[in-house]
């Protein structure tokens, strides 16, 4: 018979998300629940403990000295019981899903030519590919793996890199011979990130007439004569009919990387395990 001051699992799952997230609104909403819930969660598990183990700063719940030292503990749990749910969920269906969250450029370019492959060698395994930018959604369980090009910093997070994307200015053929170069015009990069910093430095004392954070859009603004804008070599085919440029004493190439990031919690996973080797195997620089 379980003691009466037994810990529930409930309490160390709300309890780890209300360190990660700070407070009881954004832990709520995570978890899909009232914030009055999370808040009767955190005072069950202090009177079970007989500890404090957050100061309430605000709307923020930190950290006390022996919340601290219980988290360490509570997030090896959390992490096991995480694998062990997703374990016996695989156990019981026929087809195992596995959602990789990447931007619909990298989809497109990078991961499109290796999925038949894939469904070859894995037939149990239902890929699924989400288009998103954002790194919340592996915190909030809505992808397995992610496709990102800038490192996320997260210490519970597995990062590996793949490749190295390389990112230069490119001119349609046509544009080049209609517009002497005192008249090129260019297209800006908004992607709130190193590569917007670079690309600003590149452009500084340029007429950018537009910008976007979306390189299908601007590699369509090229295409019609727009304006000059930065690629990733990749994304420049043959037929394009595009050509590199370099401006006077600038950089006329940005190296980028290409990551796998994964959540702790879920790497252990077989099938999680298995598409992330197939990237690795397919995408990673030998």
């Amino acid at each position: 018979m379980p003691h009466a001051n037994a810990l529930d699992w409930n309490n160390i799952y709300y309890f780890v998300t209300l360190v990660e997230q700070q407070t009881l609104t954004a832990t709520a909403e995570i978890l899909g629940v009232q914030h009055s819930t999370v808040a009767r969660q955190m005072e069950s598990l202090e009177n079970r403990l007989k500890l404090r183990l957050f100061d309430r700063i605000n709307k923020r719940y930190l950290l006390t000295e022996d919340g601290k030292r219980l988290y360490q503990q509570a997030r090896e749990i959390h992490k096991n019981m995480l694998v062990l749910q997703r374990i016996a969920h695989e156990q019981t269906q026929a087809m195992h899903e596995v959602v990789v969250s990447v931007s619909p450029l990298l989809g497109q370019m990078i991961l499109a030519p290796h999925l038949a492959e894939f469904r070859h060698r894995h037939p149990n395994i239902r890929l699924v590919l989400q288009s998103t930018s954002n790194l919340s959604d592996l915190y909030q369980r809505q992808a397995d793996i992610a496709l990102r090009i800038p490192s996320p910093e997260q210490g519970d997070l597995v990062v590996r890199r793949l490749f190295n994307i390389n990112v230069r200015l490119y001119a349609h053929n046509d544009y080049l011979r209609s517009y002497k170069e005192s008249e090129w015009r260019f297209i800006g990069v908004k992607s709130h990130g190193i590569l917007e910093y670079l690309v600003d430095n590149l452009l500084t004392n340029c007429t950018v007439v537009l910008s976007s954070n979306d390189f299908m859009v601007i590699k369509q603004l090229i295409m019609q004569k727009v304006g000059i804008s930065v690629l990733p070599d990749f994304y420049v085919l043959p037929s394009d009919n595009l050509t590199a440029i370099s401006l006077p004493g600038k950089e006329s190439v940005f190296t980028a990387h290409l990551h796998m990031v994964m959540h702790e919690g879920v790497r252990r996973s077989p099938n999680v395990r298995a598409v992330a080797d197939f990237l690795v195997e397919k995408l990673a620089q030998k």
